[in-house]
């Protein structure tokens, strides 16, 4: 599922996880994200032509930055899928935080390729 991927991507962007981030671009390919849409998504403040995709890049965001969605995100992703959908990105963005935190701790090391992870510059809101 694209969004599912972008969820992936967008995370472990934000956590520096170059390991799933190289695995996830190939898987992103398959299903239909563009090099223009990957590109996109690595963008402090993505606009994606998917209004939908647009949300979920703002849900990851704010799931690593406050640690929640905010009512009206919420509001708005529930009317385009479901709540379930919607806590399936919640858990889907927080296993990948695993995930990548494990990886990068253990110094995994990369297999062949060249897909590098972005350098994602962000302003952390403030609290």
């Amino acid at each position: 599922d694209r969004h599912c991927e972008m969820v992936i991507v967008r995370s472990c962007l934000r956590d520096r996880a170059q390991y799933p981030y190289r695995q996830h671009v190939a898987i992103a390919r398959t299903v239909g994200l563009s090099a223009e849409e990957l590109q996109q998504i690595s963008e402090p403040h993505p606009m994606l032509d998917d209004q939908l995709g647009s949300a979920v890049i703002q849900a990851v965001d704010q799931l690593h930055d406050e640690n929640t969605i905010d009512d009206e995100l919420f509001d708005a992703l529930v009317a385009q899928h479901s709540v379930p959908w919607v806590f399936d990105l919640v858990a889907t963005a927080g296993f990948y935080g695993l995930v990548s935190f494990t990886l990068n701790s253990a110094r995994t090391p990369l297999e062949p390729g060249e897909t590098l992870l972005p350098n994602l510059i962000l302003e952390k809101t403030a609290r």
